[in-house]
C-alpha cells in the first residue's frame, strides 16, 4: 500500500501532495508524503529537467534534493514524475470510537496509549462543536455528557496483535475517563464510524457564514496544552473555534466560525489566528503540519524559522527561480 492518506484524496493529485508534503490520518504510524518519495523528475524555471533520488536504499550522493523539493509548494519546480515507495498491506484493520467528557481527556488518552506502546494507524480527535455539526447531518443527537471523541484505527498481522492493541488503548482511555468505547464489528460499521470524520469539514463549515480553517503542529506531548490554549483564545476574542485533527502526531486544525460581514469580525479573527500561531511556536511547534505556508501564513514565517532561515529559503529560491515565475508570491 501507499500509506499517505490526505482527507482530500478523492480530489488531490500526487504532484500536489508532493508540493505540500501532505499528511493525513495515518501519519502517526506511517509518516507523511516525504517518507515515501524515493525520487523525482522536476522541470525547473528555465526548463531544465532535474532528476533526483532513485531506487537505491542508501544514497548520500550530494545534497538531498528530493527532500528539498518535497514541500516546496510549487515555488522551485513542477513535478512531472515521482518514484514512490510502497509497503506491505497490513493483514487486518480494526476501527474503534471513544467518547470522552472532556477534550483534554481525549487528548490524554491518545498520548497515554502511544506511551504504553500502542501506536494506532490513526487517532483522529473531534471536539463537541464538531460532533454536534456532524450529528446535525447524520444523527442521532449527541449525549449531553460527551465533549470529545477519538476515532482509532489499528492494524496488524493478525487478530491477536489487534486485540492487544485495542486492549491497551481501552485501558489508556479508561484512565482518561472514557464514557463509551465502541469497536466496529464489521467493515460496514467501521465505515459508519469513519463517516463522522470524513464529513467533518463540510459539516463544520455549515455552522457559520464563514469558516477560517488553520493547520498547526506541536510535539505530541504538547497536544493537550495547545488545545487548552486555543479554547482560551476563543474565549478571549469571543469566537467559536472548533477543534479537530490528528491527535496521534500533534497536528491540529482549529476552525474559527464567524460572520466576516459583521463590524470588527475580521480584526478579531486575525488577532485570534496570530495568537494561535504564537501558542504553537511557544510550545515548540510550527505553523503548518501538512497544508503549507502559501499566502496566508507568509507574515508569520520569520517567527517560525528566524531571519537566517528565511534568508536561506530566499537564496535557494533565487538560485533556482531567479525571475520568480514559479508560484509567485507564495511562502515569503
Amino acid at each position: 500500500m501507499y500509506p499517505p492518506d490526505p482527507s482530500s484524496a478523492a480530489h488531490c493529485t500526487i504532484g500536489g501532495n508532493i508540493a505540500e508534503n501532505a499528511g493525513g490520518a495515518r501519519a502517526v504510524k506511517y509518516g507523511v508524503t516525504r517518507d515515501y518519495v524515493l525520487g523525482l523528475e522536476m522541470v525547473l524555471a528555465d526548463g531544465t529537467v532535474l532528476r533526483t533520488g532513485g531506487k537505491a536504499v542508501k544514497n548520500v550522493t550530494g545534497y538531498d534534493l528530493t527532500r528539498l523539493l518535497v514541500g516546496s509548494e510549487g515555488t522551485l519546480g513542477i513535478v512531472t514524475q515521482a518514484l514512490l515507495k510502497l509497503i506491505p498491506l497490513p493483514g487486518e484493520r480494526r476501527t474503534a470510537r471513544a467518547l470522552f467528557p472532556s477534550l483534554e481527556g481525549a487528548c490524554r488518552a491518545v498520548e497515554r496509549s502511544i506511551r504504553a506502546g500502542t501506536v494506532p494507524a490513526a487517532a483522529e480527535i473531534m471536539d463537541r462543536t464538531c460532533l454536534e455539526a456532524v450529528a446535525g447531518f447524520q444523527g442521532p443527537a449527541l449525549d449531553s455528557g460527551v465533549e470529545a471523541a477519538v476515532i482509532f484505527e489499528f492494524d496488524g498481522d493478525g487478530p491477536e496483535s489487534l486485540e492487544r492493541q485495542i486492549a491497551r488503548a481501552l485501558s489508556s482511555c479508561r484512565e482518561a475517563g472514557v464514557v463509551d468505547f465502541r469497536v466496529a464489528a464489521s467493515p460496514q460499521e467501521a465505515e459508519e464510524l469513519w463517516s463522522t470524520r470524513r464529513g467533518l469539514s463540510a459539516a463544520v463549515a455549515a455552522l457559520a457564514p464563514n469558516r477560517i480553517g488553520e493547520d498547526i503542529s506541536v510535539p505530541r506531548a504538547a497536544f493537550p496544552e495547545i488545545v487548552r490554549r486555543i479554547r482560551a483564545i476563543g474565549r478571549q476574542y469571543g469566537l467559536v473555534i472548533a477543534a479537530f485533527g490528528h491527535a496521534g502526531d500533534g497536528n491540529l486544525h482549529p476552525s474559527i466560525l464567524t460572520d466576516l460581514s459583521q463590524p470588527g469580525a475580521r480584526q478579531k479573527v486575525d488577532q485570534a489566528v496570530g495568537a494561535i500561531f504564537q501558542a504553537a511556536l511557544q510550545l515548540g511547534g510550527t505553523l503548518s503540519g501538512e497544508h503549507g505556508i502559501g499566502v496566508t501564513k507568509k507574515d508569520y514565517i520569520a517567527a517560525a524559522l528566524g531571519e537566517a532561515g528565511v534568508a536561506t529559503l530566499r537564496a535557494i529560491k533565487k538560485a533556482l527561480d531567479p525571475q520568480g515565475i514559479l508560484n509567485p508570491g507564495k511562502i515569503f
